[in-house]
């Protein structure tokens, strides 16, 4: 059970999230993956560009960079 200090805390931080257009940052995370399978990476296997860690890290980070400006744009 929560606590009303606790509620408040937890209403914050989803109300942080809102702000964050999610949809666009999956569709630039795709595009990053389709650029790579498709244009620069397009000699190597499938299997082995999506699961490179090197890209993942990447992909990750501007993900969180773009959510981050929303976020910082917002307020």
């Amino acid at each position: 059970m929560f606590i009303r200090k606790n509620k408040l805390l937890l209403f914050k931080l989803l109300s942080l999230f809102s702000v964050v257009r999610g949809y666009n940052v999956l569709m630039i995370a795709i595009a990053q993956y389709l650029a790579t399978i498709y244009i620069l990476a397009h000699n190597l296997p499938l299997r082995k560009v999506i699961f490179d860690p090197n890209l993942f890290v990447i992909v990750v980070a501007s993900a969180l960079v773009i959510a981050s400006g929303y976020i910082i744009n917002n307020f």
